[in-house]
């Protein structure tokens, strides 16, 4: 990279017409560099989405795990209740049942 710079600022002085100084050239050299060029990772892009999507499909999973839990605990509720309501009963007719009246 630094040929073509160089390149460059020969041919600019033999125009007589320079148009850069030498601070520029460095400038230029130096922004150019390798050192200071980012390199694009594609498969850390790809990652980075293969990733994102894994977390989303999760919080759908959790979220779906959340609202079944909550049915659960509905149904486990009311089936409780039942069971009182059902011992209750079966209380009563055993009262029933001892004094005679059945």
């Amino acid at each position: 990279m630094s040929a073509l710079i160089r390149q460059l600022r020969r041919n600019d002085r033999r125009s007589g017409q320079s148009r850069m100084t030498d601070e520029g050239w460095s400038d230029l050299e130096h922004a150019i560099s390798p050192r200071n060029v980012a390199i694009f990772d594609p498969t850390a892009e790809l990652r980075g989405r293969q990733a994102t999507q894994r977390l989303t499909t999760l919080e759908a999973e959790v979220e779906t795990l959340r609202h079944e839990l909550l049915e659960a605990e509905r149904t486990i509720h009311l089936l409780e209740q039942l069971l009182r309501n059902t011992q209750i009963r079966e209380q009563e007719l055993r009262r029933e049942l001892v004094s005679g009246r059945f």
